[in-house]
């Protein structure tokens, strides 16, 4: 994740994300620093999440190669 978009950083860090060190990437043909980020099981059940309910999956199935 780029260093310079703190906004998306933050949202990362409320989800469970952690920093994992970081790289180097090659944007537009600048070297780049980004962060790695990680998120382990343990830090994702620790979110709430809403639930969730899928409605037309039946009559989607066939493009997925499902029974």
């Amino acid at each position: 994740m780029f260093q310079d978009n703190p906004a998306s950083q933050g949202v990362s860090r409320k989800l469970g994300d952690r920093h994992d060190g970081i790289q180097r990437d090659v944007l537009d043909g600048q070297v780049v620093v980004s962060d790695r980020l990680r998120l382990t099981r343990d830090a994702w059940a620790q979110v709430g999440r809403p639930a969730v309910q899928v409605v037309g999956l039946d009559a989607c199935r066939p493009f997925f190669d499902g029974p």
